[in-house]
Order: structure tokens, then sequence, then C-alpha cells
């Protein structure tokens, strides 16, 4: 009888144990990851040591303001991207937000490879930043040989000091929830914009995209 009753008790406690394990293992994983301060005029974040770093240099180039790529080497394939509008939005956040992600979508309609599909649509609930709403979103793409995820985005967007930011971070879909995605993630969204801090609750969904396929431009793509 207590040999049979030993079973769940054992099964309880190798349970606890590997959860135990993998908590500790996290802890790691997220201690491991080494970060360095990028900074301009208008904002400063934190992304990780070796990571390779673009700065938009000319007023007609195209893309993001700061683009922020992991090393081949780094499994997790984090991008990251800033891209500042110093005007003044002419419509209201929710339907600004609102264009971007029908725009996002729209640019995978003609591509032969992958599609795109809204995870989370847009909020004015997941955050404030300084008492400012933000609008968020989140979509992935897909392949559409076997509709296997790929990637996914996840877009803040901003308007503060009649300028407007757009704030992306995308990785393999696969890696999303890693430990060393989450710590990376949320390092970069403890961004400084004009001395104001972007403050992300716990539980809200930030994105990846791996691919960056039709990065052109982060409010049109």
């Amino acid at each position: 009888m207590n040999m049979v009753l030993g079973y769940p008790v054992l099964l309880v406690v190798s349970v606890v144990v590997l959860l135990a394990v993998a908590g500790v293992q996290d802890v790691e994983a997220q201690e491991n990851i080494t970060y360095t301060t990028y900074t301009d005029e208008d904002l400063s974040f934190e992304y990780p040591e070796g990571s390779i770093v673009e700065e938009r240099t000319g007023r007609f180039d195209m893309g993001p303001d700061v683009s922020v790529w992991a090393p081949d080497s780094d499994i997790n394939h984090q991008y990251m991207a800033i891209t500042k509008m110093h005007e003044p939005m002419l419509t209201d956040l929710r339907t600004f937000a609102q264009m971007s992600l029908d725009s996002a979508l729209d640019g995978f309609r003609s591509d032969i490879e992958y599609y795109a599909s809204v995870i989370e649509g847009v909020s004015l609930d997941d955050l404030q930043i300084d008492n400012e709403i933000a609008a968020t979103f989140l979509y992935a793409t897909y392949e559409r040989e076997n509709d296997n995820p790929e990637a996914a985005r996840n877009r803040v967007i901003v308007e503060h000091d009649n300028g407007i930011y757009s704030f992306v971070y995308e990785s393999y879909a696969e890696n999303f929830d890693s430990p060393e995605n989450t710590a990376v993630r949320e390092h970069f969204f403890n961004v400084n914009v004009s001395k104001i801090s972007l403050v992300f609750p716990v539980s809200i969904h930030l994105s990846m995209n791996p691919l960056c396929i039709y990065i052109r431009h982060l409010f049109l793509d």
C-alpha cells in the first residue's frame, strides 16, 4: 500500500525538481547575456553585445532609423528596429496603428513564399508611456507551402512630443518565448525616448520576425 501511494508522491517530486532545474537554467540563460547601450539625441536602449547596429544616414534613405541584428551565429536571430517620424500624427492613434497593420498584411498578399496573419489586433490597453497611450499589435508570417509559422512581428507605436515612434522586435517564432529572447526583449523595450521610459507589463506579448521580409519601412511594410 505504501509503495502504491509512493508513486504519485515520487512523480510530484520529480516534476518539482525538473521545474526547479528549468528555472535555474532560465535564469542562467538570461544572466549570460551582456548588453551594450545605444544612445542618440532622441533615445537610448540596450541590446546584446556583439550585435550588428545599422543607422539610417541619409534623409532620403528607406528603412528604420536604427536597426540591430543578431549575429548569424545566434540561434534566436533577434532583430530590433526603431523608426522616428518628426511630425505630428494626422489621425488618432488607433486608426494610425490599424493602417500600419493593414499595410503590413498587404505587403505579403503578393508574396509567393509567405503570407501573414494577425495574432493580436491593435490594442491601446497594453501599456502607457509616461501617461501617453501606446498602440500595439502582433502578426506572424507563415510558409504558403505547409502553413508552418516562420516568424512574428510585434510593433509598438506611440506619439510623443509631436513625433511618432515605432518600435519593433522580431525573432523566429519557435524561439520567441525562450529565456534569451524574453530577456533581450525586456531590455530593448525598456527604452528611453527623450528621457521618457517605455514600461511594458510582464504579460505583454512582444514580437519577432527572423527573416525580416519586406522591411522596407516600418510603417509601410
